[in-house]
């Protein structure tokens, strides 16, 4: 609701039911009944990078934000953007504001990760590549570079760090909005808050970084 409810209403809304099963596809379809902007899109679980992939495919606009389905966004966050959307611009990267789920301490790391260190139009250079925060939701990404260069998320934990690396890595600028307009929910037993563990999954950190070395090798930009 947090999108549908938006100052700014030229927005296409899809919504990829992951292979749900907790009731998720009940809900979707109730907020389509009030909302003609949202688009539902079933298919089996593939992940997030999955998920996310899907809604790429589906996007039929220039500029693709991408939200996780229990964070929120300001109001008045697509209102701002739209102001700023140039054809110079390649990303725009806005605020975080990181809200702790009730018996979740805050990690004081997470706070110096997502502040935005820029402010307006500036150049991505190696500095900027190696200490850019990597969500992919606090960013508007342009379709058409997606598509020329071929980017999708892959099949791994830690897809954004991926993803948003790569799509850095073929970006010549980036715009910094510092208004806090994404609202992002730090959960528990969330991806992140194991990310320091002793885990399994940080392997995960390994191959992600592999991917972005081929990313650059392939395309010369090492």
């Amino acid at each position: 609701r947090s999108v549908m409810n938006q100052t700014y209403h030229n927005l296409r809304i899809i919504c990829v039911n992951d292979g749900s099963t907790d009731g998720s596809l009940a809900i979707l379809e109730k907020l389509a009944a009030e909302d003609n902007r949202i688009v539902i899109i079933n298919q089996e679980n593939r992940g997030l990078g999955g998920a996310r992939n899907t809604g790429i495919k589906n996007t039929t606009s220039e500029w693709i934000c991408f939200m996780d389905s229990d964070d929120k966004l300001r109001i008045d966050t697509f209102e701002i953007l739209s102001k700023i959307i140039d054809s110079d611009i390649d990303l725009i990267h806005f605020g975080t504001e990181i809200i702790h789920e009730e018996g979740v301490a805050a990690i004081k790391s997470d706070e110096k990760y997502y502040a935005i260190k820029h402010k307006g139009l500036t150049k991505v250079t190696d500095s900027l590549f190696l200490n850019s925060d990597t969500s992919a939701c606090n960013k508007l990404f342009r379709k058409s570079t997606i598509d020329k260069h071929n980017l999708h998320f892959e099949k791994i934990l830690y897809e954004d760090f991926q993803f948003t690396h790569q799509y850095l890595a073929v970006s010549k600028n980036v715009y910094y909005v510092p208004e806090k307009l994404y609202m992002y929910l730090r959960r528990s037993n969330s991806i992140m808050s194991e990310t320091f563990k002793k885990t399994p999954r940080a392997i995960d950190h390994l191959y992600a970084y592999n991917y972005v070395y081929e990313f650059l090798e392939k395309n010369n930009l090492l």
